[in-house]
């Protein structure tokens, strides 16, 4: 019998993760945790750094169990738990130029969408100004701003057949705020909107705002002078201090206010009204309740 040559075990065979593999998850973490950043500051929240590192790292475990099956894990050749060392540290390197340099994500682009997060939060904050009027908990997770126009039809509908349900059925989860855009009543909608401005004056905004929607179709017309009469007369039924509103609304005192609530509608691509900015996320026309559920 000839002797064999002696076999040498053969090494097992070996994976490595791909960097885009690694890369992609990174991205997503990326992209989700700035959602969630924006979200937070949106509703008020200030996070610590440990609270930072735990939506970090609760992120980084859900797009793992997303991402990756068994199957997947099974074929690169680690387990979940080696995977997640991995991918944390390349979390925390701030050298993603290594060798597979086609598939790397340049940190610049990491810097460019947590930029691009930090400056959407400030727009959002600006569409939530701390002057106009609101209603719900301060601090609601949920943050809704509608640009409106108390002569618009689609504006009514919502009022009508969404506004009231949200707020009952998302009670201390919503905090909705009013901003004005009369784009579409013209000077019948920009007087209505001086006059509720000049009800928020007086604590009185949200009355206000339902007697000129379920009066909407009284407000119309070409006889300014008879608007202005029925803007008074709700003030009285709803008995204000009639010598300040009417000195409110005469001056036109909140005119700089329409203006701005008005640029900003328009910088977030609002054409027409009603429009909505739901925690970051834009909403154009009267949309349906379920909608609205669906992005709560």
């Amino acid at each position: 019998m000839t002797d064999q040559p002696p076999q040498t075990p053969s090494a097992p065979d070996t994976f490595t993760i791909s960097r885009e593999l690694i890369n992609t998850i990174i991205v997503g973490i990326v992209f989700i945790v700035a959602g969630i950043f924006i979200g937070l500051t949106l509703s008020g929240g200030n996070l610590t750094a440990r609270e930072v590192r735990s939506i970090v790292n609760d992120e980084l475990e859900t797009a793992i169990r997303n991402n990756l099956s068994d199957t997947l894990i099974a074929a690169v050749g680690t387990t979940s738990d080696q995977l997640r060392v991995i991918v944390r540290e390349e979390l925390s390197n701030n050298d993603f130029s290594t060798a597979d340099a086609g598939q790397a994500v340049d940190p610049m682009m990491i810097e460019a969408i947590v930029m691009g997060a930090l400056n959407q939060i400030e727009r959002d904050r600006n569409y939530m100004m701390s002057n106009a009027p609101y209603i719900g908990p301060e601090d609601a997770p949920v943050v809704i701003v509608e640009f409106s126009d108390f002569r618009c039809g689609f504006c009514g509908r919502h009022f009508d057949q969404t506004l009231t349900p949200l707020l009952e059925n998302f009670d201390g989860y919503i905090r909705y705020v009013y901003r004005d855009f009369p784009v579409v009543g013209g000077e019948n909608a920009v007087r209505a909107a001086l006059a509720a401005e000049c009800a928020n004056d007086q604590g009185k905004f949200w009355e206000y705002h339902n007697l000129l929607f379920t009066n909407q179709a009284n407000t119309g017309g070409s006889d300014m002078d008879a608007l202005s009469a029925l803007l008074v007369s709700f003030a009285e039924d709803l008995a204000f201090d009639m010598e300040q509103f009417n000195a409110c609304y005469e001056s036109q005192q909140h005119y700089n206010n329409i203006i701005r609530d008005s640029n900003d509608a328009q910088s977030i691509g609002a054409r027409g009204t009603p429009a909505f900015v739901v925690n970051g996320k834009f909403l154009s026309g009267a949309q349906p309740y379920e909608v609205f559920e669906d992005v709560i």
